[in-house]
This record gives structure tokens, sequence and C-alpha cells, in this order.
């Protein structure tokens, strides 16, 4: 059927499937003959960074999106390693949907454990808490580790977004304390680094493995996720 196993050789990656046959993170030539049955779909994104979703019933090759732009082996290899490393750590349980609008997906969790997260350039920092963390009002110091600079701010209440503050620049690759203190006295302490998309990436494919490769993983998968 024409599939084949090195990624330094593939033309294709499939990034979302429902058939048995056609696993994630599958390696495929564009000379295969895809065979779907009804309700079947697959996902596939090209070593271009164009995506092509199949459903069947379909018979017949992948056709690139994109054909004509200069292919990049390289992000069919990233992305099969970034599917591999995900499906060893845990299974891939991100909902298939559309993540863009999610608060989630470009936002710092404040309420969680996570250090690295990567925003996009047209967008400002937003810091986000979970609703029920938002019902009080809390003060929000951010300190810059390696200078000791740092803002205070209120977080009013019942407002689950926040903008970094103005008065504090954000340096992207340096490590920031973030402590949260609700009126009540109960405290979120984290450490973040932010990382900043470049403008220079082409596609979604390419956002998801330079967000893989700075260990923003829940939104590198969300973003995977998105992929259709």
């Amino acid at each position: 059927m024409g599939f084949i196993t090195s990624a330094y050789a593939s033309d294709a990656i499939i990034v979302y499937s429902n058939v048995d046959t056609l696993s994630t993170g599958q390696l495929l030539s564009k000379q295969a003959v895809i065979d779907l049955a009804e309700n079947s779909e697959i996902t596939a994104t090209f070593a271009t960074g164009g995506i092509q979703t199949l459903k069947g019933p379909y018979q017949g090759k992948l056709t690139d999106p994109r054909e004509g732009q200069k292919p990049d082996p390289a992000l069919i290899t990233e992305l099969a390693q970034f599917i591999q490393k995900v499906k060893a750590d845990r299974k891939m349980n991100v909902p298939r949907g559309r993540h863009h609008n999610d608060v989630r997906l470009w936002t710092v969790d404040v309420d969680t454990s996570r250090r690295h997260y990567c925003v996009p350039t047209s967008q400002q920092v937003m810091l986000f808490r979970p609703n029920e963390e938002s019902k009080l009002a809390s003060s929000v110091l951010i300190k810059h580790k390696e200078t000791g600079q740092q803002a205070q701010v209120m977080w009013p209440a019942r407002k689950e977004t926040l903008t970094w503050p103005d008065s504090l620049p954000l340096i992207y690759g340096d490590t920031y304390t973030i402590t949260v203190k609700s009126v009540r006295g109960q405290e979120h302490f984290k450490m973040v680094v932010l990382y900043r998309l470049p403008d220079s990436l082409p596609t979604e494919s390419h956002k998801v493995v330079w967000m893989a490769g700075r260990d923003c993983i829940p939104q590198a998968e969300m973003l995977l996720a998105d992929l259709r």
C-alpha cells in the first residue's frame, strides 16, 4: 500500500485517525493508496506543512494542498517524535475539535505546576485562573527571577483572565515567579518561562513542532488536535 517506516523518507504523517489499521503517528508515502470505509477519517500532515483530511468512503492517494512549496523533511521527523513521546507518556486524550478560541490554549494558568508557555505574536500575555478560583479578588506578585524586578497588581473578583502588567517588561526565555494570593489568604505560587511564537512559522504544523521543542507540551497537543 506504500506505507513507509522511515521519517526521513516519508511524505506525510497521520496526526488523527479513527481507523484501526491507520494509527496516529504512522508515516505515509504520497503513493500510498488509502482505503477508508464509511464513517472512517484520517488527517495527514505533509512535509510542506500542508494538511489533508480524508473521510470515508474513500479510495485513492494523498494530495498535498501545499504542493509546490518547499518540503521540510525535519517537520515529519519532529512530529513523529512528538507524537511518540506523548503516546509513551500517556494516552493522547485531547478532544478532537477547534481549540484556537479556548482561553486555556494561549494563557498562563496560575493554578497548575506547568512552567513553559508559548504565546502568539499578536496577543498580549494573559494569566488565567479557573472559574472556581475567580470568585474572590486576589493580589498578584510577578517577579523576574534574575534581576528581582517585580510588579504587584490586583486581580478583580469574578474575572478569569488578567493581562500581564505593563510595569514589568517581559523577557522571553527568562524565568518569572508568580504568586497569587486571595483576600482570604489562599495562595498559589509557580515559576514560568514564556516563549513568543515567531512570525516566520508558515503553518500550524510548524507551530506544533516549535512549541513542543520548547516544552509547551499541553499547548502543542491542543494545536495538534486542531490540525484537520
